[in-house]
């Protein structure tokens, strides 16, 4: 995860290589995407991921009426008892603009209020990377470290398991058209509180390649829970400050379902700050959606515990390069003492062979 190691952990989302420990040296954010990757933050480490985007919907079902406004985005993640494990709150406020097109003239009205707010726990149940022996290069094969290996195919896997809490009734279930969608008179009510899990899954290709998924269960228990996906591919370019995205992202709930692609960029300012860009688009016109974000991630790092893999394997080469500098050298000495006593033994006989034909 630099030059090699250096290059997977700019982005984590991803993009972090670690081994039995989750910190890396460069900050491993979720950012400039939705999905979260498989590892942590680190113990001690807190980070702060925001962002502020545009957001404009369109929905062909009520004559095209329109929601568009200024998202905000912040999310907090800490890492506490172990490596693997981390909180995170997340929230996205929302103020925007519904123009109702079923009137003429339409009507507008502004509204604010959360679409997201939720606090989870996540951690990391499988890491292929803690067997650092699988991932060391090759060399004998120059190929064979360009090529994906089979070990690529296994991926670390966290679970998260979290709420949703609801601050108010502007967005229930997240959706920006409720209003025009439901009986003012018996409007919709999401409970204050439901469960949401998720699985995610990270795997690493090349060096510079990142694949994270994520399948999610939300707002459990309640009239419209969601079943969503995510997919994330990120790639890390020749100047390793800077990387790219691509998200996939599927929903499906009786109150909302949807289809998004978004794309991205992010550059790796210093080691504890990311600036990121994004745009995003739905695949469906029930409703339509663009949206343009830019954010940022910056963390406090108070990591105090062991030694992180990367140092530890490059730790590791350097003590078994002085070892064998050390052999070396004592074969060297060795050499030398046998032979400085060859020359002696030698010139003994040569001195004896002398005494010898003078007697």
């Amino acid at each position: 995860m630099k030059a090699r190691s250096y290059l997977f952990s700019i982005f984590l989302v991803a993009v972090s290589f670690v081994g039995c420990s989750q910190y890396t040296e460069t900050i491993n954010s979720n950012r400039p995407g939705v999905s979260f990757g498989s590892f942590s933050v680190g113990k001690g480490v807190l980070q702060a991921e925001a962002g502020f985007g545009f957001t404009q919907w369109e929905h062909e079902k009520f004559n095209n009426a329109t929601v568009s406004g200024q998202e905000y985005e912040i999310a907090l993640r800490y890492g506490f008892w172990k490596e693997e494990l981390e909180v995170i709150w997340e929230a996205t406020y929302l103020m925007d603009e519904l123009t109702n097109t079923n009137f003429s003239p339409a009507v507008a009205s502004n509204r604010k209020g959360f679409r997201k707010h939720t606090i989870g726990f996540k951690y990391l149940v499988f890491d292929p990377f803690r067997n650092v022996d699988r991932y060391k290069p090759n060399l004998y094969s120059w190929k064979a470290n360009q090529g994906i290996k089979w070990v690529d195919l296994i991926p670390a896997v966290a679970v998260y398991a979290g709420a949703n809490i609801v601050l108010d009734e502007t967005y229930p279930f997240d959706d920006v058209y409720n209003e025009l969608f439901y009986n003012p008179f018996d409007p919709l009510i999401e409970p204050t509180i439901s469960p949401k899990v998720a699985v995610s899954t990270q795997n690493h290709f090349k060096e510079t390649w990142v694949f994270v998924t994520n399948v999610s269960y939300d707002r459990i228990g309640t009239d419209y829970p969601s079943l969503s996906y995510i997919l994330t591919l990120t790639h890390n370019l020749s100047n390793p400050q800077w990387s790219v995205y691509l998200e996939h992202q599927g929903i499906q709930s009786d109150i909302y379902s949807d289809v998004l692609m978004r794309g991205g960029v992010a550059y790796l300012v210093s080691t504890d700050l990311q600036l990121v860009t994004s745009v995003g688009s739905s695949l469906k016109t029930t409703p339509s959606m663009l949206t343009a974000n830019i954010g940022v991630s910056y963390r406090l790092d108070w990591h105090n515990s062991e030694i992180p893999q990367d140092r530890r394997i490059a730790k590791e080469m350097r003590s078994k390069a002085k070892a064998e500098k050390r052999l070396d050298r004592n074969n060297k000495k060795a050499r030398k003492k046998q032979e400085k006593t060859a020359k002696k033994a030698a010139k003994k006989r040569a001195k004896a062979e002398r005494k010898r034909q003078k007697d």
